[in-house]
């Protein structure tokens, strides 16, 4: 058992038990690992406690807890929201000095309704969010929802609540006040589900000072630039093929940026031209070419607002999170002069560790680069391209699900999508 310092610039972490603060934990706490995202994947936490008894706290799982609420920050009171989770499973291990019991918890995502098969008439997609969360009111509550525009209108056939809102409404929401299609689905706190567009609008939280000396080991930052995902003008194309299954017709975009001006990945970074590479999207239900249109925004966006990955190290902060822009400032320590990985970032991963045993107290920010903040020329649009078949789809003996075939020789349209870019 180690007990955590009472000094209140040292960590503290409070645990709910029957809506009351529990000292029962913090009493045999040992460890904690809390990780949390804003890109669709499960956020999870690790404990470890140590129990001298043998029984006090085993017995309160053994009995049935299958949930925990807890928090963290330090004992002066600076301390983040509760995250209310559920416990996925525990080990129990017996030693001379005690019972260990390691803890693995997730947020309550999985908890939403299973193998439900309903039709959400001409809701738009954001509406249909709204409903699912209303459903499974119990156990998820409504966070920020961004309103889409446009009728969804999509089947749920026999399908999870998650899986549905993860693999249709996702890759369909086109943002009514932005036109941006790059929507993130996430659960803040373990049960308050998130729908919506990376808020660029809403400001920096706070800016990093790297000092590159060696009395500045507290923070530590690096930032990788990926070559395979970044667009230059003329350097990507993309084909995004889907079927639409009510006027059987195979339903394709061509995307090539070839049209739009030169993204450069920071002010200081004119001599950064890279060469994306061709991708290929098959067999994705879509309804018209309007959810093609906007499933080919958000591969655009996808591509140029996330080839720059920040790696931040820091002292934890109980007012950081997943989903706020923070600004790294990378000093030349010779002349003052701000470095290439400097500019504004996205949180979109963030790892809080706490081992009171060996007083380790920090955490990891992975974040992308705001790219189209700095040194930006808004692009006019992108040329797509939609084929309607020359063919009826066929149907293999195999199987009664119908898929595309090739397109030769269809009927063919063009048009401009707009980029709404939104962070000028």
């Amino acid at each position: 058992m180690t007990q955590l310092p009472s000094n209140s610039a040292e960590p503290r972490v409070e645990f709910l038990l029957d809506g009351k603060i529990s000292n029962l934990f913090p009493e045999y706490f040992n460890k904690m690992v809390v990780s949390e995202s804003i890109l669709g994947k499960q956020s999870n936490a690790y404990f470890r406690f140590v129990d001298p008894t043998y029984s006090e706290l085993e017995s309160m799982f053994i009995d049935g807890l299958s949930s925990i609420s807890f928090r963290y920050g330090y004992a002066s009171g600076r301390l983040t929201q509760f995250k209310n989770f559920i416990i996925s499973y525990y080990d129990v291990t017996y030693t001379a000095g005690g019972v260990i019991i390691d803890v693995w918890a997730c947020d309550k995502g999985t908890l939403g309704r299973t193998h439900i098969s309903t039709s959400y008439g001409n809701l738009s997609v954001s509406d249909t969010v709204k409903e699912i969360v209303n459903q499974n009111s119990g156990v998820w509550k409504l966070g920020s929802l961004e309103p889409t525009k446009g009728s969804f209108g999509s089947l749920q056939n026999n399908i999870s609540d998650i899986d549905f809102l993860q693999q249709e409404c996702l890759s369909k929401a086109i943002s009514l006040e932005t036109g941006r299609s790059d929507y993130r689905l996430y659960f803040r706190n373990g049960d308050e589900l998130n729908f919506r567009t990376p808020d660029y609008g809403r400001g920096i939280y706070k800016t990093y000072r790297v000092l590159l000396d060696n009395d500045h080991s507290s923070m530590s930052f690096k930032y990788r630039v990926n070559t395979l995902k970044a667009f230059k003008s003329g350097g990507s194309k993309l084909l995004v093929q889907g079927y639409d299954p009510i006027q059987k017709e195979v339903l394709q975009v061509n995307l090539d940026d070839e049209n739009t001006d030169k993204i450069l990945l920071g002010s200081k970074l004119p001599s950064y031209q890279f060469t994306g590479g061709d991708g290929r999207f098959a067999h994705i239900p879509f309804k018209d070419f309007t959810e093609v249109e906007a499933y080919a925004k958000q591969i655009w966006y996808h591509n140029n607002m996330s080839n720059v990955t920040g790696y931040l190290k820091l002292d934890p902060d109980p007012d950081l999170e997943p989903g706020r822009l923070v600004n790294m400032q990378v000093e030349n320590m010779r002349d003052g002069s701000l470095l290439n990985g400097s500019g504004s970032y996205l949180v979109e991963d963030l790892v809080t560790t706490l081992d009171a045993s060996k007083l380790v107290y920090t955490s990891h920010a992975i974040m992308s680069k705001n790219a189209m903040k700095l040194g930006t020329v808004t692009p006019s649009g992108t040329e797509v391209t939609v084929t309607k078949p020359a063919q009826s789809p066929q149907v293999t003996q195999d199987s009664d699900i119908e898929e595309p075939v090739e397109v030769f020789g269809g009927e063919q349209q063009t048009k401009k999508i707009p980029i709404s870019v939104g962070d000028q």
